[in-house]
């Protein structure tokens, strides 16, 4: 099986040519390959046209996988939705608890999942917060802690309550 991405020398992460397919055709009805592109690390890269676009009811692209697999690589070269990282939500959780998180008890409760309640009510709301002012009902939800089970579910539960046709990719 090919792998959806590839780390170049440049230590960053390319699509393969088939997950570009894959989640273009979704997208776009023509595809043309125009060529190979020149890239500073000799990775193999292609120029494509993109056109036709697909009728889309309002949706939502769920990308989640472990640190540095190449989710925001993938939401932003391939979604032209608004984008929201679940990563930036536990920054916001961080700040709010900031005070609690010096305690070492804290900390080691947090790890064991002692807040994990908590904190996935917290990371519902913002993203609720987050849906409501939203004209383009194409969005994109990145990030790893989409990759605790109870949490995603929380979260599809909450995007198909405002009628989201919902599109989930692991990494």
């Amino acid at each position: 099986e090919v792998p959806i991405f590839a780390l170049t020398t440049r230590g960053i992460y390319i699509p393969s040519m088939s997950a570009f397919m894959h989640i273009a055709s979704k997208y776009f009805s023509t595809i043309d390959l125009i060529g190979p592109s020149p890239s500073p690390d000799d990775s193999k890269r292609f120029i494509y046209h993109l056109s036709n676009p697909l009728p889309n009811p309002p949706s939502a692209v769920i990308i989640y996988g472990i640190g540095d697999s190449g989710k925001s690589t993938l939401s932003r070269t391939y979604f032209n939705h608004s984008i929201l990282r679940t990563d930036d939500i536990f920054f916001a959780w961080k700040e709010a608890h900031i005070h609690l998180m010096l305690s070492i008890s804290f900390f080691s409760d947090m790890l064991r999942a002692k807040y994990l309640s908590n904190y996935l009510e917290f990371c519902t709301k913002e993203i609720t917060n987050w849906l409501m002012p939203r004209l383009n009902h194409d969005i994109v939800i990145e990030g790893y802690d989409l990759c605790y089970e109870d949490y995603r579910t929380n979260v599809i539960d909450l995007l198909k309550s405002h009628n989201y046709k919902i599109t989930e990719i692991s990494l």
